[in-house]
């Protein structure tokens, strides 16, 4: 039976062994810490774990871009064919949030 987590257990307990960025390369894993700060005592040992965990991974983190730089290089944008009425209808309905965030019609839609 699994106990449902509180924050009185949350005391209680050991903190997980790894942060779950342990896995994530070292700028975003710097990033989040500076821009989370004010860290409790109790996260210490696993944040420093999780630190030498993300140093370890930093030469397979360049090999894993690389790898997938490889993969998507030849990628192509998938191609989409919309109607008048439905660009117009877009416009209608979401026009306001477009304007909003400069968005402009992709080249893959193509409007018959």
């Amino acid at each position: 039976m699994k106990i449902r987590w509180t924050i009185e257990r949350a005391m209680e307990e050991p903190p997980p062994l790894l942060h779950p960025l342990a896995g994530c390369d070292w700028e975003n894993f710097q990033a989040h810490l500076s821009s989370h700060g004010k860290f409790t005592r109790r996260t210490d040992a696993q944040r420093a774990k999780s630190r030498l965990a993300v140093i370890a991974r930093h030469p397979f983190t360049k090999m894993e871009r690389l790898i997938f730089s490889k993969k998507v290089e030849n990628y192509r944008s998938n191609q989409y064919r919309l109607s008048r009425a439905q660009v117009d209808r877009i416009h209608d309905e979401w026009g306001f949030a477009l304007k909003e965030w400069n968005y402009s019609q992709p080249k893959s839609i193509e409007v018959n």
